[in-house]
Formats: structure tokens, sequence, C-alpha cells
């Protein structure tokens, strides 16, 4: 695993990926612009496929509105396999709004992944390269970690699209390699199996917490580990924006600012640039 920051470090590493990619390309994004940054991955997921590799782009389509369809239709005619998720319209299904596709996946031949908070926009690239040079976390990872971030984005596709692409192979990690588990938001199971995990890290931090959010609005039950993490003299500390990209989001955060502080939890904002990152240490 490697973790990268910023689009300053991600982007470069993901371009190279699409790149010397030998056999598939799997990218799925909440926000898909059609900027110099979604052009730049589109000029590599597009040589990718005229060089014979299986190109899959999935992304959102509430997160990509306003999305400009010449990029899509140029990707098309290059090869690459596109579709978008949660199409909005008369036909869409009831509660589909709020059903979107939040997830940042990239995997080349289902060995080398990519998750984390960035986008494919211009927001997220370097302010010298013209970018909106926000502060972000993705991370790099090798080996079966991939693979069951492969079959994330796999089951989905097959499941929207109707086909029955094989998974990757499972493969076994070498020496001194890392436990790296994957936990995905399918649907309500998952999201309590992620919270209960973020939960019992919570309740057996000994030393610290730290957790830099862009949109952080907790639960009951993680704002009660939270306290009593400081109640226990945890040093818990939280890094969220000053000013966030989404005002209603903010609000809601602030609501429970009192509760924590008074329970000892130590709160920062974080000045300039967005901060979009998800990340939490213990």
């Amino acid at each position: 695993m490697t973790l990268l920051q910023d689009g300053r470090e991600a982007y470069p590493a993901m371009l190279k990926a699409i790149e010397q990619a030998r056999h598939t390309v799997h990218l799925e994004t909440y926000i898909l612009r059609a900027d110099r940054t979604g052009r730049r991955f589109g000029e590599a997921l597009a040589g990718a496929a005229r060089r014979g590799v299986a190109v899959r782009l999935l992304y959102d389509a509430f997160g990509s509105l306003g999305l400009d369809r010449d990029l899509p239709d140029s990707l098309e005619e290059a090869g690459v396999k596109v579709l978008a998720y949660g199409p909005i319209g008369l036909g869409s299904l009831p509660g589909g709004f709020q059903r979107r596709d939040h997830r940042k996946i990239l995997v080349a031949d289902g060995s080398l992944g990519f998750t984390g908070g960035l986008n494919i926009a211009d927001e997220y690239a370097p302010r010298e390269e013209g970018g909106g040079g926000w502060r972000d976390l993705h991370v790099r990872v090798e080996g079966p970690a991939a693979a069951r971030l492969d079959s994330e984005f796999l089951g989905l596709w097959n499941r929207l699209r109707g086909e029955r692409v094989p998974f990757p192979p499972e493969s076994s990690s070498g020496p001194g390699a890392a436990w790296v588990g994957v936990l995905a938001n399918r649907n309500l199971l998952f999201r309590t199996r992620i919270r209960r995990a973020t939960c019992r890290a919570l309740e057996a931090a000994l030393g610290s917490v730290v957790i830099s959010s862009a949109y952080f609005i907790p639960d009951g039950r993680i704002i009660r580990a939270l306290r009593r993490a400081a109640g226990r003299g945890v040093k818990v500390r939280i890094l969220v924006p000053a000013s966030g990209d989404v005002p209603l989001a903010a609000l809601a955060g602030r609501h429970v600012f009192g509760r924590l502080l008074s329970g000892g939890v130590r709160i920062f904002l974080f000045q300039g640039v967005m901060l979009h990152s998800k990340a939490m240490s213990v």
C-alpha cells in the first residue's frame, strides 16, 4: 500500500497504471467532468482501449450532472464501455435520486488498484496546473486487495449491464505484505458493517484517534464511541473544512460539535482550499 496525497501524487500514478495496463482497466467515479483532468483520463482510457485493453468506465449520473456527452461518446468510439449509474429522468426508479454511486475505484489488470476520495475533475488537480488544489487522499494497493476492489467494481457492473464479466483470480500475498480489508458499501447491511468496524476501532483506541472528514456527520453510536475514547484519556482530534463545498452538510456536522467538545474531543477547522479527504487513524 502507498498513500498518495492530493491529485499531485494520485493522478500521475493512476494515469501511469492505465497506460501500462495490458488486459483490463476499470474506473468507477462519482464525479467525471469534461475538463482538463477529465480529458487527460479520457485520452488514457481511449489509448488503452485502442491497444486492445478491455476498458470499462462507470460514473454517477447525478455527481457528473452537466457532463458534456462529447467525452463519453468519444470514449465509446475508441472502444471504451461506458455506463452512467442512476440516470436522472422521468423513467428513474422511485428513490433513485438518493441512491448514488459515491465510490472512487481504479483497477488495472485486476492487480493494481486505487481508491480514496479523489474524483476525476480539475478541483483535485494542482494549482500550478490550473486546478483547484483540493486536499485529499488516495491509496495505491497491489495484490489481493486490488483484486477485491476489481470484484466490487465488476459486481456492480455486471448487475447494471446484465453481463457476466469474470472476476479476477484470487492472488496470495507475499512475504511482508500488509493486512488489508476492503469494506464496500453495497446496501444497508454493508453500511452497518462499515460502521461496526469504525466503532470497534474507536473502542479499541489506546493513545490517539485522528479523523479527517470532508462531511463529518456522525450518528449517535459513533458520537458516543468518540466521547468514551476521549473520556478514558485517548487524544481524539477531528479535522473538518472551515468552509465546505456542501453548506448543508457543514451545518449538519456543526450541530454535533457541542456534544463532542463537551466530551473532550478536539475539533479543528481546516483553512484555505477545500479539505475533501476521509481518513481515520487509530
